[in-house]
């Protein structure tokens, strides 16, 4: 259940990473919804009504598709995974596809063979066409053969005949899940949407994707990490990603650089074909480096704090405290000790025990180094 702020403030958005055995994603999540005063009024009065769209598709559905494709384990579900395109062979009507598609599922829920599927409608199509990936239950490549051509003679037996038709559908295995699915969702959902309207006719009654919920899945883990961090993950997935050869997105001209960069922070950014051990390698990696510039980082404004101080400028502190807070450093414990004059090796020796007790840990390993060479040394002689 959605916990709701009841404060208009803006609630706090957190970068995350999350893995599974072949995608990493990074992405900004936030700790809570905000919703308005009229819409707190109508869910106290009573459930809100929802606006039912006309439209068939929409991008939820494909975020939906995307998500699934991604969770589910195609190696690890009993059966061979099979890729079918079903097209129409003539003008049908949506009601009907529908239809035909509920019998179809059915069917394969019937043989225990788990599916998941989204429709697409190619430019030069009157109707929308199905892709479908199965996996097809069968001991012999005889029988998954066998199977696979049940299915097509179903979806023909349903479609309206044309006898003129050169349509054929398709069915094949499946061997490069992460490209077939990439392929699988290349359609929009304006250009769906457009050609059914076209069309005249309300598409808004089909289901434009579905899955059966017997798939083994590969279990995303997540990670919450600092925005930081959350960027620099992003920055080096990228750095793979091109590496690979994918060609990147870009953001629209039309949009200034600011625009631009608060867009690239917030949007997720996914890469696949990244194994599980990977991911966790490439986000240790830069944790560890991302450590190393913040200590770095904050040595810098130490030193030039201190200075400021010696300088007796309290506008250049100011600056500094306020740069501190925006990076989301909260340093005032520690303004006393950079105001304090910087000491020596010498008086730091007496001053701090640690320090002392290390200085003498390094002296006795420096001797015991020492006497050992000297003694390979006289044994050589």
């Amino acid at each position: 259940m959605k916990s709701y702020h009841l404060s208009p403030e803006k609630p706090k958005a957190k970068h995350a990473f999350k893995s599974n055995d072949n995608h990493a994603s990074v992405f900004v999540r936030r700790e809570g919804h905000i919703i308005t005063a009229e819409h707190r009024a109508s869910m106290g009065a009573g459930k809100a009504k929802r606006k039912t769209s006309r439209l068939p598709h929409s991008a939820a559905k494909l975020t939906t598709f995307r998500k699934n494709a991604r969770l589910i384990d195609l190696n690890k579900t009993p059966g061979t995974p099979y890729f079918f395109t079903l097209k129409p062979l003539n003008d049908i009507e949506p009601g009907h596809l529908n239809k035909v598609l509920i019998g179809l599922t059915r069917l394969l829920r019937t043989a225990c063979a788990e599916y998941i599927y989204i429709q697409e409608w190619a430019k030069h199509e009157k109707t929308p066409h199905v892709h479908l990936v199965a996996n097809i239950p069968g001991d012999t490549i005889a029988e998954v053969e066998a199977f696979a051509e049940r299915v097509i003679r179903y979806w023909l037996k349903e479609m309206p005949k044309n006898t003129s038709t050169r349509i054929k559908q398709d069915a094949r295995p499946v061997y490069d899940a992460i490209e077939l699915f990439g392929y699988m969702s290349k359609g929009t959902p304006d250009e769906f949407n457009d050609r059914a309207i076209a069309t005249g006719k309300d598409w808004s009654v089909i289901n434009v994707t579905g899955r059966s919920r017997g798939w083994e899945e590969s279990k995303f883990i997540v990670t919450e990490v600092s925005r930081e961090i959350g960027l620099e993950v992003k920055r080096e997935m990228k750095r793979v990603s091109s590496s690979r050869g994918v060609k990147l997105s870009k953001r629209p001209k039309g949009c200034d650089d600011e625009t631009k960069r608060t867009i690239s922070e917030v949007s997720p950014f996914t890469i696949s074909g990244l194994s599980r051990t990977e991911s966790a390698r490439l986000l240790a990696q830069v944790i560890d480096n991302q450590l190393q510039k913040e200590r770095q980082f904050l040595i810098e404004m130490r030193d030039l704090y201190r200075q400021a101080h010696e300088r007796g400028s309290q506008e250049v502190k100011g600056e500094i405290e306020r740069l501190l807070l925006n990076k989301g450093y909260d340093m005032h414990h520690m303004f006393s000790k950079w105001e304090a004059p910087q000491m020596n090796r010498s008086e730091r020796y007496n001053a701090d025990p640690i320090f002392k007790r290390v200085c003498n840990a390094l002296k006795v390993v420096k001797a015991a180094r020492t006497k050992s060479l000297v003694s390979v040394s006289s044994m050589r002689e």
